[in-house]
């Protein structure tokens, strides 16, 4: 009889599987339905016909999103314990030519999906073009990244050695540690990373933000620079120590428009140059930034704002005491074109 017919592998090869990403942000598999759990009945969740074990070699997953389709070749192998109602797959994917090693488990009887993916020495300007038009954001460089789940419709804990930006700006983070979870439409993350910027040091920010998918992409985050006694910047014209600073930043808007709020307060600070020194107290400085890339020119515009208190002027010419000095500056930086200030 067929029902005692026993297969434990089967190896298949040349598969190709087609996934879709629906606007709930749900991945479908077409043609393959898991069977609803049933308490107490693990075992038998799990169809007879099915061997202990299903190898699959140059295979591929046709994967449509945000009517957008990749072709992801892969490979790898699937564990069925009907004791434990448990599917164990490990499989090597290739998007774009760089390789990921994925692991997910699923627990019929919990109906819970555990995931991991890693890959070492991804190459971030690929995921340059799929950003939107016009951004103009072009990342580069290598990454190690890991992304685990202990449950893909709740949680989901990113790390990323590194991800940083060739333009606009020449700026990157880094050691980025961040922990999604998930609620209905929106997604809440706590985040850690190193920020970097030419000419600054390292600077370790922490915070919080919420990502809100259920019309289009938008987003709000708040982060706060860690306890510093001093932060010391170097220029090839001068040299600038702040004491004592906090740094803060808001970020609000979506896909083409966003808004910043930072603001850098500090008990004093010293700059340092060949012909002058200018040393002062208190100081608060605030910048706006606006980057609207919608419409034919788009482009990134900055207000600054400074408030200092007991200012001193020193030079071989003698010197110069302010009570306070206050200064502001605007500058527009086109994502494409000639920056203006």
């Amino acid at each position: 009889h067929l029902s005692e017919v026993e297969i434990p592998s089967v190896t298949v090869s040349g598969l190709t599987m087609h996934a879709v990403v629906d606007k709930e942000n749900r991945l479908t598999i077409r043609g393959l339905h898991l069977p609803e759990p049933q308490a107490g009945a693990a075992s038998s969740t799990i169809p007879a016909m099915l061997p202990d074990e299903v190898v699959i070699r140059s295979s591929q997953v046709v994967l449509t999103a945000r009517g957008r389709q990749w072709r992801i070749p892969f490979s790898g192998r699937a564990l069925i314990s009907r004791p434990e109602g448990r599917v164990d797959i490990e499989a090597m994917l290739y998007p774009l030519g760089q390789a990921i090693a994925a692991k997910l488990a699923h627990d019929l009887e919990e109906s819970v999906t555990s995931m991991t993916l890693t890959a070492h020495g991804f190459d971030l300007s690929l995921v340059n073009g799929f950003l939107p038009d016009p951004s103009g954001v072009m990342f580069k460089g290598m990454s190690d990244v890991a992304i685990n789940s202990p449950d893909v419709r709740r949680q989901w804990e990113v790390s990323l050695s590194r991800l940083h930006m060739a333009h606009p700006l020449s700026a990157g983070l880094e050691n980025i540690k961040a922990v999604l979870v998930t609620d209905k439409k929106k997604v809440n993350i706590n985040a850690h990373f190193d920020c970097l910027a030419t000419g600054v040091p390292k600077l370790g920010l922490s915070g919080t933000a919420v990502v809100d998918l259920s019309v289009s992409p938008v987003f709000s985050a708040r982060f706060k620079s860690q306890q510093l006694s001093e932060l010391e910047i170097d220029h090839p014209l001068a040299q600038l120590i702040v004491t004592d600073p906090v740094f803060n930043a808001d970020f609000r808007g979506g896909a083409d428009k966003i808004r910043a709020e930072i603001a850098l307060a500090a008990s004093k600070s010293r700059l340092s140059h060949e012909a002058a020194r200018v040393l002062t107290g208190s100081a608060d400085i605030k910048t706006t930034v606006e980057a609207d890339l919608t419409g034919s020119r788009p482009a990134i515009v900055s207000d600054t704002r400074a408030e200092m208190g007991k200012v001193r002027v020193e030079s071989g010419q003698g010197r110069l005491v302010l009570p306070e000095c206050r200064l502001a500056g605007k500058a527009v930086l086109p994502v494409k074109g000639d920056f203006t200030g």
